[in-house]
């Protein structure tokens, strides 16, 4: 399973991202006055002082100290008198240049960054200088921007450990939901959490690896621990695998796919209600983050984000949820320190 883009998921194809993207693109290198020069990407590093610790802060600063701030395109568009792209506009996007058009002028074939909305700007004779008002959401967009950066420029993303962390949170989120949702007894949510955990395991694997029963699975203790061994994955993927065979041929698995297998071997409540539109509503029906949500349904660098986002006061109800869930958030915890200590997702970015 070749790794999808950002404009290649359901959300992008929506919105028709890489058509919209040709477009901004187009604007940006018309109006390359707007954008950031490599000394005001200097003046940044130099400059932005962070005071709270947060995963994303941590991220940010290896990220200065990498000297890597010079692989965004940064911007500014509050003197912009021109009618802007909308997608330059909205926050929720880290639009990688790289993967919109082949195209692309190598300049910016990276994440866009708009600082527009948290940059304050004073101008004299004498003096010439930028000023960041919000240092945490700076971070925010470069922590995002550097997990898909990296996300789909490798064939390996993260260690396996970190992935199989990742592999059982969300699989976890997303029974968790079902659940609640459905009255699952403990048999169906195992089904349904070993579904969404071979399909995020499809997402972050390495495209030559199968795609029957993803080998990262035998890895997540979480997926086989009350029946104690990892036979338990091998029995409810045999459960699906007629159904799966009749709507996904090739193995390859998404949202789409998981819902119409439920609809033929899920619960009989599940095969009534469930539809990929109902899930995708469910799972993203949030006056916060909402259109992020969207994205790291079926985007392991926003799902990442999230979780990492949500860690410190995080204001998104699932992803609290999921945090505030038994002991999860000291593994979450874990999880962000050896993150941001191994650094490996931040020194495969070569742009």
């Amino acid at each position: 399973m070749s790794k999808l883009t950002l404009g290649e998921i359901p959300y992008g194809i929506q919105i028709d991202l890489k058509k919209r993207g040709v477009e901004a693109a187009t604007f940006l290198v018309k109006n390359q006055a707007f954008i950031l020069s490599r000394d005001g990407a200097d003046y940044l590093k130099s400059s932005v002082k962070l005071s709270v610790q947060t995963p994303l802060t941590q991220i940010y600063q290896r990220v200065a100290e990498s000297d890597k701030l010079r692989m965004f395109t940064m911007f500014d568009l509050t003197s912009c008198t021109e009618s802007i792209p909308s997608v330059l506009t909205l926050d929720e996007l880290s639009i990688d240049g790289k993967y919109i058009s082949k195209s692309m002028p190598q300049a910016y074939q990276n994440v866009w960054i708009n600082l527009s909305p948290i940059l304050a700007k004073s101008r004299d004779a004498y003096n010439i200088s930028l000023q960041i008002t919000d240092v945490v959401k700076l971070a925010n967009l470069v922590g995002r921007g550097i997990l898909c950066m990296s996300y789909n420029d490798s064939d390996e993303w993260l260690t396996p450990n970190l992935n199989v962390q990742m592999i059982e949170a969300y699989s976890l989120l997303f029974a968790m939901h079902l659940k609640n949702r459905f009255d699952l007894s403990l048999e169906e949510y195992a089904l349904i959490r070993t579904l969404f955990a071979a399909y995020y395991a499809q997402m972050v694997q390495s495209p030559i690896a199968p795609k029957e029963i993803p080998p990262i699975l035998y890895r997540c203790k979480e997926l086989y621990r009350d029946a104690g061994t990892a036979r338990a994955i091998d029995e409810r993927m045999e459960q699906v695998s007629e159904a799966r065979n009749k709507v996904a041929p090739d193995g390859t698995l998404n949202i789409s796919v998981i819902c119409k297998i439920l609809q033929q071997c899920g619960p009989a409540r599940i095969q009534k209600l469930l539809s990929e539109r109902l899930l995708y509503s469910f799972m993203a029906r949030s006056p916060v983050d909402s259109q992020t949500m969207f994205c790291a349904i079926d985007y392991p660098p926003y799902f990442v984000y999230l979780l990492l986002a949500n860690l410190r006061n995080g204001k998104n109800p699932l992803f609290n949820l999921l945090i505030k869930f038994g002991n999860m958030k000291a593994k979450f915890n874990a999880f962000a320190d050896e993150l941001v200590s191994s650094k490996m997702f931040i020194d495969k970015v070569l742009r």
